[in-house]
């Protein structure tokens, strides 16, 4: 199990003298429990929308009551309560030029639950060509908001197995964009005439911050926030003998 201190866990600690009694030294075992805990295989790495980031939440709030922090200003309680969206792909249907297409040959990028195309649609035909860098084209093509049919050229094969098992993991994003549906395929370098039906699942995934105040004393209009960084890697290499990120 690797171990690593973070600025946030000594910054509990030393919060908790500051609250409870600025003359305390800070005591070593304090801060060994705080690390020990966080960094302990049960938080499973804390990844983000796993259970061991939950557990985290849980123990920080836990350690802002026990110093006595307040909750931010008209807030019941430490929690900035979030959400983001994770689009996975679910079905993919494609013929171009009455062929179909192979599902691994396709990409699809929309933040919409359905899309349904034909050549007569007005998404545009953009090509990335060998000799392309492939990430520079797609990232240009992608950041631009109007629908498109993206044919890509076999060379770029490898590059465009990394972006497919990417997307198929599901994106992550804050909000839901319309009309800016992105569909690539591998290997083709024409379509005279295309059909496209793509449908996705849409999550909607809760995130939290933890952030706490003490409030001023003698400025009463002055305060301060405590907050942190908590999330981590989660669980990096599963089925090793060390595949738990615990720092």
């Amino acid at each position: 199990m690797k171990i690593t201190t973070t600025l946030l866990l000594c910054s509990l600690v030393l919060m908790a003298c500051s609250v409870q009694n600025p003359d305390r030294l800070v005591k070593q075992t304090n801060v060994e429990r705080i690390i020990r805990t966080l960094s302990a295989d049960e938080m499973q790495g804390r990844a983000t929308f796993t259970p061991g980031i939950e557990k985290a939440a849980k123990f920080i709030e836990s350690e802002f009551k026990k110093i006595g922090l307040q909750p931010l200003v008209n807030q019941t309680s430490f929690r900035q309560e979030f959400s983001k969206m994770r689009i996975k792909p679910s079905v993919a249907d494609v013929l171009i030029n009455g062929t179909a297409v192979k599902p691994e040959f396709v990409i699809a990028m929309t933040d919409e639950l359905f899309a349904n195309w034909t050549e007569t649609s007005g998404a545009e035909v953009i090509s990335i060509k060998s000799g392309e860098r492939f990430f520079e084209r797609y990232q240009a093509i992608f950041n631009n908001n109007k629908p498109a049919l993206v044919l890509v050229d076999a060379s770029h094969a490898d590059a465009f197995k990394r972006l497919y098992d990417y997307n198929l993991q599901g994106r992550i994003v804050d909000t839901l964009l319309t009309g800016r549906t992105k569909v690539f395929v591998l290997g083709i370098n024409e379509a005279a005439s295309y059909s496209i039906k793509i449908s996705n699942t849409i999550e909607k995934l809760a995130l939290t911050n933890i952030a706490g105040i003490i409030p001023g004393r003698s400025k009463e209009k002055e305060l301060v926030v405590f907050s942190g960084h908590y999330d981590h890697l989660g669980i990096v290499q599963s089925g090793t003998a060390d595949s738990i990120a615990n720092g």
